[in-house]
């Protein structure tokens, strides 16, 4: 008889590992900021075949995506979210299979029908004023995104059908058209779309977004996107007042003083009073002096109804110091070069001689060159002259000093390291040069917010969608990203301060004000253990990954397992 015996099971081989690292946090602050109940509050699902997911999961589900830190594009989610607990990160009942490309874009659809802007805008002002997240001022800038594809069809499919309006239903009047346009990427072979962003208060909030046409001009768009937003602000009873910063492109007087709202912004030193106000000598300037290497004087009424404000920036200076010699010593080479040429050229007559030079002369930015009349005489037969025999041919050649025109390059110089800011809040005596400095200065929170929305690590960039439409309304999704990611980052640090904790940089010493994109890389190795039959279980937090997890609050305790 012979014993036989079952061969002993593995645990391990049931167990399924899924890892869940920063995305929590991620998931966690979108419901902090309920930003899936105020989408599907405005975009009701109407379509059967969206019954398994809402669109609000599904924009949940693309931020997620979005500030993953992956290879895989925003919108290709069904990729991204194979092997993750999504009951924990979009809600029970949600599958990867879910969110499919059809799915995602009948979400970009309904978010472009709606209105991207109008959208987003509802949203934001919403959490800005229930999280007190509004400022004093507002931050307006733009940028461009690069789209890979000649975008032919879909233009042309567009202009074929926009006598109806629509195209599959969706509206296509209004969506900004991919073009070639000046691109500050310099990618001047690629087609382009306008992303205009405006942000607000200590968080750097996006406030207001809109896509815009490829060749779309900063002098157009600026002013058109204030008198939207504002209209906006009046429709919704928002009765806060914003002073609008931008670079100069927003500088434009009459339409300024049309617009009726109060800016600040970089003046263009196009303008005479600009000219001369930035090449005045250091020394008849009371220079008041600011942080970080700045000094400031304000000028009031060089423009009517206007106040000046000419800054000094020592880092500036340095960069242009460098740059103002490396080109003088160029041009000083190129005129020692023009100026041998010269010199060997023969002239009949001394009035011939002199003029010649003369329009070159004018065209010397930073030197002058005084010329000197040579008389040459030379015989016109070869050969050895008859004694007592005299030249019989007077000829004339130059020879030339150069030396520095002091004058113009001291102008030059002045103007190094300077700019001036304006603004019409005449009547304000805290708004000195050093306070228009700061506020000028927030305007890095637009850029900062660009490089985010770009960023390679985001995968954002470089857009590969089809209709104009939905790219329109990918990019509202690329700038809740950016909201969910500032708004958080802002909180962590406010609850940092407040329970007077820190978290270890990556140099191992301490700090208060990490960045979000460092506490997401000091989530990972966190994982999540399933087994048939067993509650599923996250392992692998540590104590400083538990105190990031209690500094996001109760949803983020929730996602991870963990008790307040």
């Amino acid at each position: 008889m012979t014993n036989t015996q079952e061969a002993p099971v593995s645990v391990l081989s049931n167990i399924e590992v899924q890892r869940l690292d920063h995305l929590g946090l991620v998931a966690s602050a979108i419901d902090t900021l309920q930003l899936v109940e105020r989408i599907d509050k405005r975009l009701p699902i109407s379509d059967s075949r969206d019954s398994n997911v809402t669109h609000g999961q599904r924009v949940k589900a693309m931020i997620i995506n979005g500030l993953g830190y992956t290879t895989h594009p925003l919108y290709l989610s069904p990729t991204f979210f194979e092997g993750k607990d999504l009951s924990r990160l979009l809600g029970a009942g949600v599958e990867a299979k879910h969110l499919n490309a059809h799915a995602l874009g009948r979400t970009l659809d309904a978010i472009f029908s709606y209105g991207t802007t109008k959208l987003f805008a509802e949203i934001a002002f919403e959490v800005g004023q229930e999280r007190g997240l509004l400022g004093h001022s507002v931050h307006i800038d733009t940028t461009t995104l690069l789209l890979h594809g000649e975008y032919s069809e879909a233009i042309a499919l567009a202009q074929k059908e926009k006598d109806k309006d629509e195209v599959n239903g969706i509206p296509l009047t209004d969506a900004p058209t991919p073009a070639l346009g000046y691109s500050k990427a310099h990618r001047h072979d690629l087609k382009q779309l306008v992303m205009s962003l405006t942000v607000t208060g200590e968080a750097a909030m996006p406030l207001w977004f809109e896509g815009l046409s490829g060749n779309s001009s900063d002098k157009s768009n600026f002013q058109d996107s204030i008198a939207k937003f504002e209209a906006f602000k009046e429709s919704i009873n928002v009765v806060e007042s914003f002073l609008w910063v931008a670079d100069s492109a927003l500088y434009s007087k009459e339409k300024l003083q049309s617009s009726l709202i109060k800016w600040l912004t970089r003046i263009p030193q196009t303008k005479k009073n600009a000219k001369q106000l930035v090449a005045q000598d250091d020394k008849d300037i009371a220079w008041e002096t600011s942080h970080n290497g700045y000094k400031g004087i304000i000028f009031d009424k060089l423009e009517v109804d206007e106040r000046w404000a000419l800054i000094y920036s020592e880092q500036a200076y340095q960069r242009e110091h460098i740059t103002f010699e490396r080109n003088i010593n160029k041009a000083l080479a190129k005129i020692q070069t023009e100026l041998k040429k010269l010199t060997k050229m023969v002239f009949a007559c001394e009035k011939d001689a002199l003029k010649a030079p003369k329009k070159w002369q004018k065209s010397l930015k930073y030197h002058s060159v005084t010329f000197t009349v040579q008389r040459q005489t030379r015989y016109s037969k070869a050969g050895k002259p008859a004694k007592g025999t005299q030249p019989d041919i007077i000829e004339y050649q130059l020879s030339g000093i150069i030396t520095n025109n002091e004058q113009a390059q001291n102008k030059q110089r002045n103007q190094l390291g300077r700019f001036i800011l304006g603004t019409n809040v005449t009547d304000d005596e805290s708004l000195t040069a050093g306070a228009m400095l700061a506020t000028y200065l927030e305007q890095q929170d637009v850029e900062r917010g660009f490089r985010f929305i770009k960023s390679d690590e985001f995968h954002l960039d470089g857009i590969y969608l089809h209709l104009p439409s939905r790219i329109d309304a990918l990019m509202m999704v690329m700038t809740l990203s950016l909201m969910v990611y500032n708004v958080s980052e802002h909180e962590m640090r406010e609850a940092l301060n407040n329970q007077k904790e820190n978290l270890p940089t990556q140099k191992g010493k301490k700090t208060t004000r990490p960045t979000l994109r460092w506490v997401f890389q000091l989530m990972q190795d966190i994982s999540i253990l399933k087994m048939e039959g067993i509650p599923s279980h996250v392992s692998g937090i540590n104590e400083n990954q538990d105190k990031i997890i209690r500094l996001f609050g109760k949803n983020a305790c929730a996602i991870y397992g963990i008790n307040m």
